[in-house]
């Protein structure tokens, strides 16, 4: 049987819990070495600061249990770790909760209509990430050695067109300092053009 050396998709939180084991047997038997899964953050922090990663509210969300199954077979695995890996996802796979409790992290149109995803750069989602990455490295860091390779990645993020009040009034003014540092505002107002010269990047709509 030919192995196959690019990593084959298998979300374990689609699959019942008793049929992980059958499932990984015939990839192997495909000739499989790697197993690909994103861990959808929003399922496994079902409620603010509530986490599963070891399947005691329901045994689908036991992703320790699933990595430790796969390199018992000599299956490697891809983790991947992106805060919202997927549109295929439930809210992207972010957790329902976090945009309706914490607004502010919103992203929004030129019109300011809210847009259903967070501006990612916002210093309250990036805490709660670290709070999540840190949940998901103490699970592991419980459990034995693994017997195949496991690796972490972190997919690229599509950009989304954003202007919250975050991106307006602290990142754009920064990207405006960090593009126009050599020329300044005399280059700002060259490639802007505006009907009254700008006197700095703040003033900048």
């Amino acid at each position: 049987m030919t192995a196959h050396a690019l990593p084959l998709a298998l979300h374990y939180f689609r699959i019942p819990r008793p049929a992980w084991e059958l499932l990984l047997v015939r990839l192997r038997q495909l000739g499989v070495q790697t197993v690909y899964t994103p861990l959808p953050w929003g399922f496994h922090e079902f409620a603010d600061g509530k986490f599963d990663l070891t399947g005691q509210t329901t045994p689908r969300r036991d992703v320790v249990g699933f990595v430790e199954t796969c390199t018992a077979m000599g299956l490697q695995v891809v983790l991947d770790l992106t805060p919202a890996p997927g549109a295929d996802l439930l809210h992207g796979g972010l957790p329902g909760w976090l945009l309706h409790r914490h607004p502010e992290i919103q992203a929004r149109n030129r019109q300011g209509d809210p847009l259903p995803a967070p501006t990612l750069e916002h210093p309250t989602f990036l805490k709660f990430v670290e709070r999540w990455y840190g949940q998901v490295g103490q699970a592991f860091d419980a459990t034995p050695a693994p017997g195949a390779p496991v690796q972490a990645q972190l997919s690229a993020i599509a950009p989304t067109p954003n202007y919250s009040e975050h991106v307006a009034r602290v990142q754009w003014p920064i990207w405006l300092r960090k593009r126009y540092a050599e020329g300044g505002v005399e280059a700002l107002n060259a490639a802007y053009a505006p009907p009254t010269p700008f006197r700095s990047v703040a003033d900048v709509p």
